[in-house]
């Protein structure tokens, strides 16, 4: 087996530059332990890019062809999807996107980036004509580190209020508690969290299946356990739009469900993917995925529970 490059070892660790050699040979090992034929040739792996997380790294490798190089665009760090409306906008930094929402009262957040996500936040809001206008609300959609790490400073930055799902709670003190597959989740966030510098929060406003929050055209917080306990998407009826979080990963051919070290309880990802397709709806907008309009987000995942179902019919 290949090994994998120093630089590639270092930045998707998600520890950075100054990270410590015990740090990075820990990442290495579990990146080797879960990713043995991810991809045969490792030395093709790209030699630098951005920093990411773990989960961003593993999800690419997993979703790249084991016959093709892997390709990383670094030259875009943010896009505006041309199936957003022009109150809508989505930041994608390597494969982990967060939204910002717009209506007559400022902007509203739905999850704030990982690591670079606040210099890619004020890139965007400059880009949009946006960066006047006040952060009124950051919503969270569960407690992984990748959607939390910017909130606290954010919050502190603008002050802006936080909403957040109730059941993961312990993630936005900093104290987590994972069981079986997901330790190795719990591992590396222990260790990215004092190297990345997140700050604890407390919401102003703990969230549960079936609120109401009043903002943009209105959102409706659905309960999507599986990927953490508390894990939530945001349905807005008028629009038909679910943002769905880390309910799927959308990319191509290769869209899946999120990989079992990151779930708190997988068998609980299937029923709510079918309380989330029970909804009406035109599209969903995950938090991992590719460029791709929310409709054809929503045909991968139609195509991902049908290829499931049959699969688990013929076991």
């Amino acid at each position: 087996m290949q090994d994998f490059p120093e630089s590639v070892t270092r930045m998707t660790c998600g520890l950075g530059r100054g990270s410590s050699p015990c740090g990075r040979q820990i990442i290495r090992s579990i990146h080797l332990s879960l990713l043995p034929n991810a991809h045969p040739d490792r030395r093709a792996f790209p030699q630098e890019i951005p920093c990411c997380s773990n989960e961003n790294l593993i999800l690419f490798l997993l979703n790249c062809p084991a016959n093709k190089t892997p390709q990383w665009d670094t030259n875009e760090c943010y896009c505006a999807s041309k199936s957003m409306q022009e109150d809508l906008l989505q930041i994608c930094s390597l494969g982990v996107n967060f939204y910002v929402l717009r209506d007559s009262s400022g902007l509203y957040l739905i999850d704030a980036g990982f690591i670079g996500g606040r210099q890619l936040l004020h890139q965007a809001l400059k880009k949009r004509g946006w960066d006047s206008e006040r952060i009124v609300g950051i919503i969270v959609t569960h407690g992984h580190l990748d959607h939390i790490l910017n909130v606290g400073k954010i919050a502190e930055e603008t002050g802006a209020w936080i909403a957040a799902p109730r059941l993961d709670a312990s993630h936005y003190q900093g104290c987590p508690s994972y069981q079986g597959a997901s330790r190795i989740t719990g591992l590396l966030e222990a260790i990215g969290r004092p190297l990345l510098g997140f700050r604890k929060f407390t919401p102003t406003r703990l969230l549960d299946d079936r609120d109401v929050l009043d903002v943009w055209h209105g959102l409706t917080v659905v309960h999507l356990p599986g990927h953490t306990a508390g894990h939530c998407g945001f349905y807005c009826a008028s629009r038909k739009l679910l943002f769905c979080s880390d309910l799927f990963a959308s990319y191509g051919h290769f869209s899946h469900l999120p990989p079992v070290v990151f779930n708190s309880n997988g068998a609980e990802i299937p029923r709510s993917i079918t309380k989330a397709l029970e909804l009406d709806l035109i599209g969903v907008l995950p938090n991992h995925c590719d460029r791709s309009t929310p409709e054809v987000h929503l045909q991968r995942l139609l195509t991902m529970n049908r290829k499931n179902q049959e699969a688990q019919a013929a076991s």
